[in-house]
C-alpha cells in the first residue's frame, strides 16, 4: 500500500503530456508526488499490519512501515486519531 503516488507516472498515463507537472519540478528534474487520501478501514487496516509485523516479526517501528510504505510519523498520527 503506498501512501503518495508518482504523479509524473500518472499523467503519462492518463494523458499523455508532461503540461501538468509543475515548471519548477520539470526545471529541477525532480518527482513531483501526489498526496493520497485513506478511508477510515484503510487506515485501521494497515495499523493492524503494521502491529502485527512488530510482534510476530520482531521489527522495529520504523522497519515494519517501510515494509508497507509508510511513514512512521504518519503510523503513530494514525494510531493516536484512531485507537
Amino acid at each position: 500500500m503506498s501512501v503518495l503516488y508518482d504523479y509524473v507516472a500518472e499523467t503519462e498515463e492518463e494523458e499523455g503530456n508532461e503540461t501538468d507537472i509543475s515548471r519548477l519540478a520539470v526545471k529541477c528534474n525532480r518527482q513531483v508526488k501526489k498526496r493520497r487520501s485513506f478511508t477510515l478501514l484503510q487506515k485501521m487496516a494497515t495499523i493492524k499490519t503494521i502491529q502485527r509485523n512488530i510482534e510476530v516479526r520482531s521489527l522495529t517501528i520504523r522497519e515494519a512501515c517501510r515494509q508497507v510504505n509508510l511513514h512512521h510519523k504518519q503510523f503513530i498520527t494514525w494510531k493516536r486519531d484512531i485507537i
